[in-house]
C-alpha cells in the first residue's frame, strides 16, 4: 500500500522538517482541505451548540455542516479519491475518506438536534468520540510513527471499531425509513454514516493484520469485548439481586414499611446501581427507542444516552416500578430536588442574580435573611412559559417568614394560608389559567420549596424569600450559616451580599472583614457556602410585645435527671461500629437489649454477632418507636446516616398508620446518638419532641452508666415555653401588663414571636404529624399570627385581589405581616438614632425662630 511503502527505515532518525515533508508527500493538499473543512464544521457546530435556539434555528444551522460534508464528498469524487460504495476504493486516499466521514458525523449530530435519534451523550461517550476522531487524523501520520505509537494506534483503532459497530446496530431500525429519507434532500443518508465508518475500520484492521502485527489489533478488539462483557455481567448480577430483594420484600407480609424502603436499605450503592435505577428516567433505554417523550415529569432536564445502560437494559430489566425507583433515588442519591413533580418545564431557566441581605441580632442569637433571586428564561421562543422550582436549605430551626413576587414593576407580598389551600390555588392558576403565582411550602430536613410561574424570555422574573434563623452555638461562638439553594443553573449567576449587625461583637471570623459600620459587603460570583462567627454576647432581656403578650429569651439550662433504663433499644445501621455495639452489649450484660428487624429481637451472646452483621449492612434504619414498651424507662441508641427516608416518604404505610395511632400518646423517648449526624427520620421525630436526643460516645456513655451518673435532659417546654436548641435558648410567652415594668423595656425584634410560634407548632403537632392536615384549621391561627411557613401553613402570591377572594384567601388580621428588614421591630441602630436626633433638633430650631422658618 502506498501509505505504508514510503515510511522511514529503522536506522533513519528524520528531523521534524523531514517528517512534515514526508507527511505532505503522502497526503497532499486535498487532505489539508479536508482538515480545514473539519475545523470549520466543528467550530460552527460548537458555536451553534452554545446558542439557545429553537428547533427551526437548529435545523437552519445544520445546513452549513451538511453543505460542508456534501461539498468535500463531491470534491473527493472529482479528484478520484473516493468512488461510489459498490466500487473498490483507492487505498492511498483512506485518510481523506476518514475526514469525509467525520464531516458527515458532525452533520449527523447537527441534524440530531432537530430530528433526535440519540439523546445527549454522556461524558465518557463524548471523550471516546473525540478519541476516535483523533485516531482518524493520526492515521494519516501512521508511516511516520515510531513502533510504540503504531502499537498504541492499532490498540485504539481496534477498540474504536466497537463504537461504530454499536452505532450501526443501534440505528438498524431506522434504515428502511432513512432509505426513503434520502429522497428528501438526502437527509436519510445520515443514518448510514456509522456503517461507512465501520467499513473503514474493518479495512484498516485488515491492512494492519497484513502489513503490521496482529497482536495490538487483537488487544484492541479484546479489550472492549472484555469490558463490555464484564459490565453486562455486573449489570445483570446487580439487576438480579435487586429483583430478588424486591420479590423477597413483596412476599414478606409482616413488614410494615413500603417495599421500596427495604430494597433501599439493602441496595449496593454503586455507579451501576444508580444507572439501573435511573434507566428510563434519566438514561435512554431500548424500550423507548426513538420515543423521547419523558416517562415521568420528574428528573426534568437533559436525558442521556449511555451505551452501557442501553446494552444492560437490553440484556435484563428491573422489575421495580418507576415511582418506587424515584423514591429510592430521592433517599440514597440526594435526588429530592431533581425528582420533584412539575406542572411546567423549566429546562431553559437560569438563575441570573442573587441579592442576599442579612441582619444579625447578636444578643438575640438570631438573624433575618432576605434572598432576592432573578430568573432568566433563555428560550428562543418569546412565548415560552416555564416554571421555576427552588429548594432552599435552611440552618437548623429556621422558618420562612416572608415571600414576595414582582408582577410587572409591582412587588406583591405573600398571603399566609393552609398548605392545602395554597397548593390548590397555585395548581389551579398554573395548570389551568396560566397566570402569575408563587408559593412556598415547608419540607422535612430544614428545607423549603419555592415555585414561581410564569418565567418568560420577555423579562427576568424576580421573587424574594425571607428567613428567620437562630444562630448556632459552637463553644463560645455564634455561627451564621448562609442559606443556599438548588434550582435553575447558577453557572453564570452573580451575587451581591450585604450583612449588617445591630451591635458590636468580638472575635469576628468570616470570608470578609467587618467594617466600622458593622457591615459586610461582597459583589461577585454566586457563593453558596460561607459562614460568619463571633463570640456570643449575653442574651438581651428585651421583650417583643404583641397582642397583650410578651416574648422574651432566656438561656437553655436543662435540668438533668438520673436515668437508669430498664430496656435498651439499638437502632443499628451501617453507621455503627462493631466496637460500639460490643461495648454496649457488655455494658448492659446482654440484659434487656433489643433490636428491630421486622420484629423485636432480644440480643444475647449467642445471636449478637449474627444480628449485628445483618443489620449493620443496612444503608439506613427506621426504628418503630411505637413498639417501645415503657418509653419513660427505655433508652434508644442510634447512629445517624445522612441519606434516609423522611416521614413524608412513608406516608400511607402500615408503619405510618401505627405511628399515628400510638405516637400521639407517647412521652418523649430518651435517645443517644453515637455520632454527630441525625438521620432525616430521627431529626423530624426530635423536632416533633417525640425523641429527646443527646449526642455521646460509647466511652462516655460507659463511664456514666457504670458510675450511675447517666442523666438526660428533662423537657423544659410547656405551652408557654419554646426551645430553640441550636441557639441554646428558650423563648417564653407571658401576659403583658401595660403598666408593668416591662413596658419600659426596649422592643425586641418580632422574630422572637416567629421562632416561638414555629417551635410551638411543632410541639403541638408531635405524634399527629400524619394528621397535620386535620390540625390545620385549629393551628393555622397561631401560624397566621406569626406569619410563618410550617407543616400546616404556606405562603402564596396571586396576581389580583379577585384571585385571593376566589380561593377564599384572606389577609390575616391582628397578626404580623411579611417580615422585612425595614420593620424588624428591633431598636434603632446608632446611625438611625443620629438621624432621629438631627430631625428633632431641626424641628425645635424651626419652632423657636421668630418667623417659624428653618432658614
Amino acid at each position: 500500500m502506498k501509505l505504508f511503502s514510503n515510511s522511514f527505515s529503522l536506522e533513519e532518525k528524520p528531523s521534524l522538517l523531514q517528517c512534515l515533508q514526508k507527511w505532505w508527500s503522502l497526503v497532499g493538499p486535498n487532505y489539508l482541505l479536508g482538515l480545514a473543512c473539519l475545523c470549520v464544521s466543528t467550530g460552527w457546530f460548537l458555536i451553534v451548540d452554545s446558542w439557545k435556539t429553537n428547533k427551526e434555528g437548529y435545523f437552519s444551522a445544520f445546513f452549513l455542516n451538511y453543505a460542508i460534508a456534501i461539498s468535500y464528498s463531491f470534491y473527493l469524487f472529482s479528484v478520484k479519491d473516493m468512488k461510489v460504495f459498490w466500487k473498490r476504493q483507492p487505498s492511498h486516499s483512506i485518510p481523506h475518506r476518514l475526514l469525509n466521514w467525520w464531516l458527515w458525523i458532525i452533520s449527523c449530530f447537527a441534524l440530531n438536534r432537530y430530528l433526535p435519534a440519540f439523546q445527549q451523550a454522556t461524558t465518557w461517550l463524548e471523550i471516546v468520540l473525540v478519541a476516535s476522531a483523533a485516531l482518524s487524523i493520526v492515521y494519516s501520520t501512521l508511516p511516520l510513527l515510531p513502533n510504540r505509537l503504531k502499537w498504541a494506534f492499532y490498540v485504539g483503532w481496534g477498540s474504536s471499531f466497537f463504537l461504530w459497530l454499536y452505532f450501526a446496530v443501534y440505528l438498524l431500525p431506522t434504515y428502511p425509513l432513512s432509505t426513503l429519507g434520502i429522497l428528501f434532500l438526502g437527509l436519510g443518508f445520515h443514518s448510514f454514516v456509522p456503517l461507512f465508518l465501520l467499513a473503514s475500520h474493518l479495512k484498516i484492521i485488515y491492512q494492519g493484520f497484513l502489513s503490521y502485527r496482529p497482536q495490538p489489533i487483537v488487544w484492541g478488539l479484546m479489550a472492549p469485548i472484555f469490558c463490555i462483557g464484564l459490565m453486562i455481567f455486573q449489570w445483570s448480577l446487580t439487576t438480579y439481586r435487586l429483583n430478588n430483594l424486591y420479590t423477597t420484600t413483596e412476599l414478606n407480609t409482616s413488614d410494615e414499611l413500603p417495599n421500596w424502603t427495604k430494597l433501599a436499605q439493602q441496595i449496593d450503592k454503586s455507579w451501576i446501581t444508580e444507572r439501573i435505577l435511573k434507566s428510563g428516567l434519566v438514561y435512554h433505554t431500548p424500550t423507548n427507542n426513538f420515543d423521547f417523550t419523558p416517562s415521568s415529569n420528574r428528573f426534568e432536564g437533559i436525558r442521556y444516552h449511555d451505551p452501557i445502560v442501553v446494552l444492560g437494559a437490553w440484556w435484563t430489566s428491573l422489575e421495580v416500578s418507576s415511582n418506587e425507583r424515584i423514591k429510592i433515588l430521592e433517599t440514597l442519591y440526594d435526588a429530592r430536588h431533581d425528582a420533584q413533580e412539575r406542572i411546567w418545564t423549566g429546562s431553559d431557566l437560569q438563575t441570573n442574580q442573587v441579592i442576599t441581605n442579612t441582619r444579625i441580632y447578636p444578643s438575640y442569637r438570631l438573624a433575618y435573611t432576605e434572598k432576592t433571586l432573578s430568573i432568566q428564561n433563555v428560550s428562543p421562543n418569546s412565548w415560552q412559559q416555564e416554571e421555576a422550582i427552588y429548594t432552599f436549605y435552611l440552618p437548623e430551626g429556621s422558618v420562612v417568614s416572608a415571600l414576595s413576587l414582582w408582577i410587572g414593576e409591582r412587588e406583591e407580598k405573600g398571603y399566609l394560608t393552609t398548605t392545602t389551600k395554597a397548593d390548590s390555588a397555585y395548581k389551579t392558576v398554573v395548570g389551568v389559567e396560566r397566570r402569575d403565582p408563587s408559593v412556598v411550602h415547608w419540607q422535612e430536613g430544614n428545607t423549603v420549596k419555592v415555585r414561581v410561574f410564569p418565567c418568560t424570555p420577555r423579562e427576568n422574573r424576580r421573587f424574594k424569600i425571607g428567613i428567620t434563623s437562630p444562630l448556632k452555638i459552637e463553644g463560645n461562638n455564634l455561627v451564621y450559616h448562609n442559606i443556599h439553594f438548588k434550582g435553575p443553573s447558577t453557572l453564570h449567576t452573580t451575587e451581591t451580599i450585604r450583612v449588617e449587625l445591630t451591635e458590636k461583637v468580638e472575635g469576628w471570623q468570616g470570608l470578609w472583614p467587618l467594617n466600622q459600620h458593622l457591615m459586610v459587603s461582597y459583589q461577585g460570583n454566586y457563593t453558596p457556602a460561607w459562614v460568619l462567627k463571633f463570640i456570643a454576647p449575653s442574651l438581651s432581656p428585651n421583650k417583643f410585645i404583641f397582642q397583650q403578650k410578651a416574648y422574651q429569651l432566656a438561656p437553655y439550662r436543662p435540668s438533668l435527671a438520673l436515668f437508669l433504663p430498664n430496656n435498651i433499644y439499638l437502632d443499628i445501621n451501617e453507621a455503627w461500629q462493631q466496637s460500639d455495639f460490643e461495648k454496649i452489649c457488655q455494658l448492659f450484660n446482654y440484659k434487656n437489649l433489643w433490636v428491630y428487624d421486622n420484629e423485636m429481637i432480644s440480643i444475647s451472646p449467642q445471636n449478637a454477632g449474627e444480628v449485628f452483621k445483618r443489620l449493620s449492612q443496612y444503608r439506613f434504619s427506621l426504628f418503630p418507636i411505637y413498639r417501645i414498651t415503657n418509653p419513660t424507662q427505655s433508652l434508644l441508641i442510634t447512629a445517624g446516616t445522612p441519606n434516609a427516608p423522611t416521614l413524608q416518604d412513608i406516608k400511607g404505610s402500615v408503619f405510618a398508620q401505627n405511628l399515628t395511632k400510638k405516637a400521639a400518646h407517647l412521652p418523649s423517648i430518651p435517645t443517644v446518638c453515637l455520632n454527630n449526624i441525625l438521620s432525616p427520620y430521627v431529626k423530624t421525630l426530635h423536632e416533633l419532641r417525640l425523641l429527646t436526643v443527646v449526642h455521646s460516645s460509647t466511652n462516655k456513655l460507659e463511664v456514666l452508666i457504670k458510675k450511675r451518673q447517666f442523666r438526660i435532659p428533662k423537657t423544659s417546654e410547656t405551652p408557654l415555653v419554646a426551645l430553640v436548641e441550636s441557639a441554646q435558648m428558650i423563648i417564653k410567652e407571658e401576659p403583658y401588663l401595660a403598666h408593668s415594668s416591662a413596658s419600659k423595656t426596649l422592643q425586641a425584634p418580632d422574630h422572637l414571636l416567629r421562632l416561638y410560634a414555629y417551635n410551638h407548632l411543632l410541639q403541638q403537632i408531635g405524634g399527629k404529624y400524619f394528621q397535620k392536615e386535620n390540625l390545620a384549621d385549629t393551628l393555622i391561627a397561631e401560624a397566621a399570627q406569626a406569619h410563618i411557613v410550617s407543616p400546616i401553613s404556606s405562603l402564596v402570591v396571586l396576581e389580583t385581589q379577585a384571585d385571593y377572594a376566589r380561593f377564599d384567601l384572606k389577609k390575616s388580621i391582628n397578626s404580623l405581616d411579611n417580615a422585612a428588614l425595614k420593620k424588624s421591630g428591633a431598636i434603632p441602630e446608632p446611625h438611625e438614632w443620629a438621624l432621629v436626633i438631627l430631625l428633632i433638633c431641626l424641628i425645635v430650631y424651626a419652632w423657636i425662630r421668630p418667623n417659624g422658618n428653618l432658614f
